[in-house]
């Protein structure tokens, strides 16, 4: 008929000549599986790579910062040869106050002078001393976590035997000694640092010696008589058969 409409094109042209099947086989090929994630971008990785490094040095930072502030400073120096009342302490000997700090006073027999303090299983000490008469041993006596024990200097009549003794019973002339001679009319001071596994002798801030005492067992020469009146002492000082100025005996904790 002239007045009839022209057919509309059809929406798709129409597969002359190609093969459907094969067709549809390569679009599910293409298609990406709904069970599958899309491909991420190539700097999604790395950007979620930088994100992960940036957060865990934000928290580094944060428990570097909380540790610092969470340190405990040093415990402040203690003197404690000043508040000594040298008719109460227990003491043998002869010994008296003066301006540069405590000394003994008999040459002629051993000195020693038990010093008040609550010590526990770390701190320091620091000691100075100066020599007046004589040439024997002059010490310090100190509590431990693995007992009682002594830093001694010029000991045993040896001049320079020095160091901490005893030592699962070995004495200074058997192990663990060094060599510091005193000088009379000298002034000294060392440090001892006490740790539960670890003693250290120091002198001007130098290491003269360090002892391991974990699993050992530490105590106090013969001579001195310590297990008969003065076990439950913690801290004392001596001198045998010497004359001796204590002007410092300082005590710090450890936390």
């Amino acid at each position: 008929m002239e007045n009839e409409p022209a057919k509309s094109a059809p929406r798709r042209p129409a597969l002359h000549g190609l093969d459907a099947k094969a067709l549809l086989a390569a679009g599910l090929e293409v298609s990406p599986s709904p069970n599958k994630p899309s491909p991420q971008p190539l700097g999604s990785t790395n950007l979620s790579r930088r994100k992960w490094l940036i957060l865990g040095g934000l928290t580094a930072i944060a428990i570097g910062t909380a540790w610092f502030y969470s340190r405990k400073k040093p415990a402040p120096w203690q003197e404690l040869l000043p508040s000594i009342d040298l008719n109460s302490t227990h003491s043998r000997g002869e010994w008296r106050h003066t301006d540069g700090g405590v000394e003994s006073l008999r040459d002629d027999q051993p000195n020693l002078l038990a010093i008040p303090a609550e010590l526990g299983d770390s701190y320091d000490l620091r000691l100075a001393f100066t020599r007046l008469t004589g040439n024997r041993s002059i010490t310090l006596f100190f509590r431990t976590a693995q007992g009682t024990t002594t830093l001694e200097f010029d000991s045993w009549e040896q001049a320079g035997l020095a160091g901490i003794q005893l030592i699962d019973s070995q004495d200074l002339r058997q192990s663990g000694s060094f060599t510091f001679p005193i000088v009379n009319g000298q002034p000294y001071e060392f440090m001892i640092e006490v740790r539960p596994n670890e003693l250290r002798v120091l002198h001007q801030q130098k290491v003269l010696k360090s002892y391991p005492v974990k699993g050992r067992e530490l105590q106090v020469p013969t001579p001195w008589g310590w297990e008969d009146a003065w076990a439950s002492v913690p801290l004392a000082i001596g001198a045998w058969n010497s004359k001796v100025r204590f002007s410092q005996l300082s005590y710090r904790k450890v936390r």
